[in-house]
């Protein structure tokens, strides 16, 4: 069975970063911990979550003793946690936001607009666990404090309405993704028509289109994402680049695969000018230009592609970070095409101990490889443990 594969560059890539958290005012001279946090946060925003992890570490275990009830503490609390979700820690995460939440609650009040990032925040890690019923729950949330505060259009009730959307996409509510989807293109088209957050909301609305085979209404959406990311921010920005994978998507969804594959290799060339040879993002791409390859049966080819983006993932990420086990399964998914099946269950069980660990042992992704390898032991006529598996 397939697993959803990562990438795509949904209105849902936006959870986390609407809104950052503002950090109360501090006093003339702050603690040394508050000063550490706005290192971690600095950090954090470049990107540089290894780095900002120990500065963030040190802030959080120098304020615990005389600072549970400060309103900074929260944002202390919240940056670490955000940096261990964008690690692929989302127990370790969730622990540390939710606990950021209860005391902005309890300093801000529940209907507090300043509460959304926080309450994004829990929002994208329970979206990464796969507690998609929880993640809509404080999306909604948000859309309710945002609809008392904000005005009706308001580009940021746009951008959650988004996000609402992307998760009810991502449950299949398809019916009740699509207004949402609507609304908030109707909202950021009257701000810009040609504004960037236009050229997400398409993209968004496109790939739900996509995903319900609807490909005439699809291709024109996505199509018109790309020409406004290509006119404001040029051909080789990684924004372009996600718009070309998301086309290559769709041409996937289709059988065109030699299509995909020109806007993939287009799209590769572009995140590696952005990004260099060893990002997370060129991974992403060279992954789905591997797995083009395995739709065409060309496995000679598609296996070096994702042995390399297993190799970028494991280097950047950590060997434990769920993106490497959808590395692993890809690989596995491969070797098992091949019917070598020896070489895809080790990958199968690597890929499986990251995901239970990570996402618990009833995410949709364990049962995905509990059901491969299941298969597998069928196939080499291991019953029993098919059986248990």
């Amino acid at each position: 069975m397939m697993r959803a594969h990562r990438g795509l560059r949904l209105a849902l890539c936006l959870l986390g970063s609407v809104g950052t958290v503002t950090a109360p005012a501090q006093k003339a001279s702050p603690p040394h911990w508050q000063k550490l946090t706005d290192q971690a946060l600095t950090l954090k925003s470049q990107g540089h979550d290894k780095k900002a992890l120990p500065i963030a570490l040190e802030a959080a275990q120098e304020a615990e003793p005389s600072a549970a009830d400060d309103p900074y503490f929260a944002v202390t609390l919240e940056c670490l946690g955000q940096i261990y979700e964008h690690l692929g820690e989302s127990t370790k995460a969730e622990q540390l936001e939710t606990r950021a939440l209860a005391i902005a609650e309890k300093v801000l009040g529940p209907q507090d607009p300043t509460l959304t990032p926080y309450l994004n925040g829990l929002a994208t890690v329970f979206n990464a666990e796969g507690k998609l019923t929880d993640a809509e729950q404080f999306m909604e949330r948000i859309v309710r404090i945002d609809e008392k505060a904000l005005k009706p259009n308001d580009p940021d009730l746009a951008a959650d309405l988004n996000n609402l959307a992307s998760v009810d996409y991502e449950q299949g509510k398809y019916d009740k993704a699509q207004p949402l989807f609507e609304r908030a293109l109707r909202i950021d088209v009257k701000a810009d028509p040609e504004s960037a957050q236009v050229g997400l909301d398409l993209s968004s609305l496109g790939l739900l289109f996509d995903h319900q085979a609807k490909f005439t209404q699809a291709e024109p959406l996505l199509k018109h994402a790309l020409a406004i990311d290509e006119k404001l921010k040029g051909a080789d920005n990684p924004d372009v680049a996600m718009d070309l994978v998301n086309l290559g998507v769709l041409y996937v969804d289709q059988g065109h695969y030699d299509q995909a594959k020109q806007l993939y290799e287009r799209a590769l060339v572009a995140m590696q000018k952005t990004f260099g040879p060893d990002h997370p993002n060129v991974a992403m791409v060279v992954s789905k230009l591997g797995l083009v390859e395995d739709h065409l049966g060309r496995y000679s080819a598609a296996e070096p592609l994702l042995q390399r983006a297993l190799a970028i993932d494991q280097k950047a990420l950590g060997p434990d970070h769920s993106t490497v086990a959808t590395d692993l399964y890809n690989l596995a998914m491969i070797e098992e095409h091949q019917n070598h099946y020896a070489d895809a269950e080790p990958l199968y069980q690597r890929a499986l101990a990251i995901d239970e660990k990570a996402l618990g042992p009833d995410h949709p992704d364990v049962a995905n490889i509990l059901e491969n390898l299941a298969e597998i032991a069928f196939y080499e006529s291991k019953y029993d443990q098919a059986e248990q598996l």
